[in-house]
């Protein structure tokens, strides 16, 4: 087994003090949130939906997951999609869910990231 991966700072780090058991998992006792990269918290709380997202802008306290989710939840915006029948065919109209105003698909898609 290389040593190379494993940090050493702790003795249960070592390979040669684990027990052998039917599956080998190794989870250093030192890992923390701290250890997850922004990006990746970022990306996972913009995948919650807008109930998920405002229960967690209430309880979470930790700052790496704070920072993020006051973020998204702070500049979200939801949209109502509506069709209309029309003369020729069928119009598809957004609307923005707090001022109820009608939306260009190209404001969306320049805010893309928080729609």
């Amino acid at each position: 087994m290389n040593n190379a991966f494993f940090c050493g700072a702790f003795p249960e780090c070592n390979p040669k003090n684990w027990r052998t058991t039917y599956e080998r998992v190794h989870v250093a006792p030192h890992t923390t949130m701290d250890a997850v990269p922004f990006k990746f918290v970022d990306s996972v709380v913009e995948l919650f939906g807008k109930k998920t997202l405002d229960q967690l802008a209430r309880e979470v306290r930790h700052p790496l997951w704070k920072d993020v989710v006051d973020l998204h939840h702070l500049n979200r915006v939801y949209y109502s999609l509506v069709f209309r029948k029309a003369k020729h065919g069928t119009m598809c109209l957004f609307f923005d869910e707090h001022d109820y105003c009608s939306v260009s698909v190209q404001t969306i898609r320049k805010n893309r990231r928080f729609a």
